[in-house]
Order: structure tokens, then C-alpha cells, then sequence
């Protein structure tokens, strides 16, 4: 038996996965993948099936909870509640209102912030708001939306100050029971006494601290030393906090 080798012969040359181009013995190559789609990974058809099958049982699982006996109580529940509760808010609604008509505080009638001296009160002030005495010189509550937006800010201004009432008069009680004695307890003379204080504080505090105090080590003229300088201090902070809030 012989063995017949014949030789294969190409139409075409392979083309060659390294190309040279350029001056040879700078060794420059230029490289080109031989990359087929059909080297590509597949995915066969039972992969495919089931990635749609479990991402819709989700789907199928709400569905199926919201058909239920269960969950059809539930929202018959809570539509019922949500009816509830729109009936007692316009009940409460209807009482404020009627207690404002009664009150002497709300009003076409309500007192005003001249008196019996004749003014041009603003037409758009009429008297629904708490507080209401017909005072905006500026014309700030023109716009409805700002006049919600300024009366919301009052209810906090109005709590900040709450606050700050007891905190102005809670170390003044300790300090006159003899319960806890503090530095300064008397809450407008606290700016005052920190002024004068010995304390090495940091930045612009520490810099204040230590204008008119006669055992400071350096003088850093930048202020002077007046309780004006207090009240400057808090008109700067309050601006700066009632202006950044709105945001």
C-alpha cells in the first residue's frame, strides 16, 4: 500500500497576523487581531428562555398579590381610611374658619397695626393669617406664593425664637438659684464677656478676644472693642442665617 501526499493549494495567500511596516530593522510591527464572529460566545435557546422566565416571575408574583382576596381588602381598607380622613380635614378646615369669623383677631374688622389712624392697608392682606395687621410696606406679600412661603418662615422664626427664650432664661434661673453658676449667665452681656476673655480662641473669634484685653499677648487691631461691635456681630449672623435658610 502507498501513501499519496498531495500538496494543498491555496487561491488566495493567508493573510499574515503580523504586518512590518516602516524600516524593518527599527522593528516597527503592526499587530491585527484575528478575531471571527464565529469565535463569538452563544448563548443557546433554553439560556435565553430562562432569563426571560425569571424576570418576569417578579412581575407575575405582584400581579398575582394584587388579584388576591387579600390584597383587594386591603385596598378597599385604605380607600375607605383615605375617605375618612378627607372628611375630618375638611371638618377641621370648616372650623378654623368659622372660628376665625367669630375671633376679633381675623377679619375685615381685625385690629390694625395704626389703629384709628387712617391708612391705605394692602388689599391682598385680608386678614386669614395669623398675625395679620395689615403692616407689609414693602410689598413682599404681593405674590401668593411668597406670602405661604414668608408665613411658613415666621412659624419657624417663631420657634427658633421659643427656643432661644429658654436658653436665654434657663442659665440666668440656674445661676440665681444657686443650682449651676456660669461665666456670664445674663444671656445679652454672654458677646460682651467673651470679648474680654483671656481664652487663646482660633481665627476671627480668638482676633476679637483679644482687642481690649489688657494681658493679651498680640494686638490685632481689627475691631473696636464696644458692645456696638456685638450687635454688629449678631445683625451679620441673623442676615446670614434668615438669607441661607430659604435655600
Amino acid at each position: 500500500m502507498a501513501l499519496v501526499i498531495q500538496p494543498c493549494t491555496l487561491t488566495t495567500p493567508p493573510k499574515p497576523l503580523i504586518e512590518f511596516s516602516g524600516n524593518v530593522n527599527h522593528h516597527h510591527l503592526k499587530l491585527q487581531p484575528s478575531f471571527s464572529w464565529r469565535s463569538q460566545p452563544k448563548a443557546s435557546w433554553q439560556e435565553v428562555a430562562g432569563v426571560l422566565v425569571f424576570s418576569a416571575i417578579p412581575f407575575t408574583a405582584v400581579k398575582a398579590f394584587a388579584n388576591s382576596p387579600f390584597a383587594v381588602t386591603l385596598q378597599k381598607r385604605l380607600l375607605q381610611q383615605k375617605l375618612s380622613a378627607a372628611e375630618e380635614s375638611i371638618q377641621r378646615n370648616r372650623l378654623a374658619q368659622l372660628a376665625r369669623n367669630r375671633s376679633r383677631w381675623y377679619g375685615g374688622e381685625r385690629p390694625r397695626w395704626l389703629g384709628p389712624i387712617p391708612f391705605e392697608y394692602p388689599s391682598y392682606l385680608i386678614g386669614q393669617l395669623p398675625g395679620d395687621y395689615g403692616f407689609d410696606l414693602a410689598g413682599l406679600g404681593k405674590d401668593p406664593d411668597a406670602l405661604l412661603r414668608y408665613y411658613n418662615f415666621e412659624i419657624l422664626h417663631a420657634r427658633w425664637a421659643m427656643l432661644g427664650a429658654l436658653g436665654a432664661l434657663i442659665p440666668e434661673i440656674l445661676d440665681l438659684s444657686g443650682a449651676s453658676h456660669f461665666a456670664e449667665p445674663v444671656w445679652w452681656r454672654v458677646g460682651y464677656s467673651k470679648l474680654m476673655a483671656t481664652v487663646p480662641w482660633w481665627g476671627i473669634i480668638w482676633c476679637s478676644a483679644a482687642i481690649g484685653n489688657p494681658n493679651r499677648v498680640h494686638r490685632i487691631p481689627l475691631v473696636w472693642d464696644s458692645s456696638r461691635n456685638i450687635w454688629a456681630y449678631n445683625a451679620l449672623l441673623a442676615n446670614e442665617a434668615t438669607t441661607w435658610h430659604e435655600f
